[in-house]
């Protein structure tokens, strides 16, 4: 009589041993190896309309979405969506949303978070530049454009300062610098959003540049 196990798959790789174990060929791994992974991604702040269609489409390939009902007469302005399925299923989900007008972004921010699940370095998207996450530790500078920081408050308060210590970080090897303009010390008072954004966006538009 036959044993029963159930395998908890988490990776790519943990497939392709469990696979190999039962004596798959190479080439029927690679073909397998997207099925045995089942994904739960979700989906945030789209339309009803494309929430939707998501749902569709997912039926259609054997998965499925969970929706909010109300969506479906599009009574809502946005919504999440969890899609439910195997890599191999959300992977021809995001070809079939290419040919949606307006969703081949969708369609390639999935295929993005697949690459990022199965790789062993995954990538974060900073608007047009990628940054890669685990080949090596990364360093992040924190530049406090405050007058009461309890670290180093007022020393970066002055605008041209702070874009000098930015670009110094830089020098010294910072991949990211984090910009505060509000203080979160104990007892420190809460910042209009006006100020703070006045505080940091000529500091972070200078660096970026």
């Amino acid at each position: 009589m036959g044993l029963i196990r159930c395998l908890q798959i988490n990776s790519a790789s943990e497939a392709l041993q469990h696979l190999g174990r039962v004596g798959v060929d190479t080439a029927g791994m690679r073909l397998m190896e997207g099925k045995t992974l089942h994904l739960n991604l979700k989906v945030e702040g789209i339309d009803p309309r494309t929430a939707n269609i998501l749902k569709q489409e997912m039926l259609s390939l054997g998965g499925d979405a969970a929706v909010d009902g109300r969506g479906l007469d599009c009574s809502l302005k946005s919504t999440d969506t969890i899609l439910m399925g195997t890599q191999k299923q959300i992977e021809i989900l995001g070809q079939k949303l290419d040919q949606y007008p307006k969703l081949d972004t969708l369609g390639q921010d999935l295929r993005k978070t697949i690459q990022n699940i199965t790789k062993v370095c995954p990538s974060l998207r900073c608007r047009n530049r990628t940054l890669p996450l685990g080949e090596r530790t990364l360093l992040m500078g924190v530049l406090n454009v405050t007058p009461d920081s309890f670290s180093d408050g007022g020393r970066y308060f002055d605008r041209d300062k702070a874009i000098a210590h930015g670009m110094r970080m830089v020098e010294e090897g910072a991949d990211l610098i984090d910009v505060g303009g509000e203080s979160t010390r104990p007892g420190s008072k809460p910042l209009v959003l006006e100020e703070e954004l006045k505080r940091i966006i000529p500091v972070i538009e200078t660096l970026a540049g």
